[in-house]
């Protein structure tokens, strides 16, 4: 499944499916064991991201009570948005999902797969990065304070989309090129989705709590 999701993907979706657990199970499964090895490095993760966070905002006006005591309150609800993500991750996971699936039903429809099972498709591929995300990048990124190995996983997404595509549709070098395209227009989608939800969220929070 790591090495060659697309071909896991192909045998699924061909009917062949009892040597392999169904795609949403699996993805199921696989966020619970990450929201654990989350839950328990969960305390250096809130300090990198506080650290992050106050870089941004360091160079707000510390004569400004109101506004200090707004910005607090915004980190605050950012930093728990972010929380429930980590804790919710497997729901969270359709944002990429759909809309990887509709982005290669668009780009790659002559290829002969509808929505349905380019969604298999990235399901698994959704699995394969999370795999070594949560077994390496991850508690790297943490035991080291350098938040950018986490986002090695983009970089998976992506090179999984483009190595899957080979195995699923074709092998023709424009396979691999348009489910790459499509698995970063879905990954604007999931970041735009969490990202302004947080945003909102935190904003929200600090609203209530400067009245």
């Amino acid at each position: 499944m790591v090495l060659r999701p697309g071909a896991v993907a192909r045998a699924f979706v061909d009917g062949r499916r009892q040597t392999y657990t169904h795609p949403i199970t699996l993805l199921f499964v696989v966020y619970a064991v990450y929201a654990l090895i989350l839950a328990l490095i969960g305390d250096r993760m809130d300090g990198m991201m506080m650290d992050q966070f106050e870089r941004q905002l360091a160079a707000r006006p510390d004569t400004d009570a109101e506004l200090a005591a707004f910005m607090d309150a915004y980190l605050d609800g950012v930093i728990e948005a972010f929380h429930l993500f980590y804790a919710y991750g497997a729901y969270f996971a359709v944002f990429v999902i759909l809309p990887f699936a509709l982005a290669c039903r668009w780009l790659l429809g002559d290829r002969g797969r509808n929505v349905a099972e380019c969604a298999v498709f990235g399901a698994y591929v959704e699995v394969g990065v999370v795999v070594p995300s949560m077994l390496v990048f991850t508690p790297l990124s943490v035991a080291l304070n350098i938040q950018w190995i986490a986002m090695t996983g983009l970089v998976l997404y992506i090179g999984y989309a483009a190595w899957g595509a080979r195995h699923f549709f074709d092998r023709r070098p424009s396979t691999a090129a348009l489910s790459a395209l499509s698995m970063v227009l879905a990954l604007v989608v999931y970041f735009g989705a969490v990202i302004g939800g947080s945003i909102l969220y935190g904003v929200t929070v600090a609203i209530r709590a400067v009245g």
